[in-house]
């Protein structure tokens, strides 16, 4: 579609809508289907909260799991998480 070509914004939007909702239709439908990965985060509203469950965490496993803060994301090489 050429950028001077007026479409209605209705049609616009809902057709992008509609494409979105597909994608996490598709998606939800296949999230049991993939496997459990071994690392998870949490995410709380300020540093200092992260730090203060972190602190409290500290010496704890529980049922086995390491809790520890996580570097910053730009500093993870997200494809390497696997």
């Amino acid at each position: 579609m050429r950028r001077d070509t007026k479409v209605d914004a209705i049609e616009y939007y809902g057709g992008h809508i509609k494409e979105l909702e597909d994608k996490i239709k598709s998606v939800r439908e296949t999230i049991d289907n993939r496997d459990a990965l071994q690392y998870g985060f949490v995410f709380y509203p300020s540093i200092s909260r992260a730090h203060v469950a972190a602190k409290a965490a500290r010496g704890k496993h529980p049922k086995g799991t390491l809790i520890m803060l996580a570097p910053r994301s730009n500093d993870i090489i997200w494809d390497n998480l696997t």
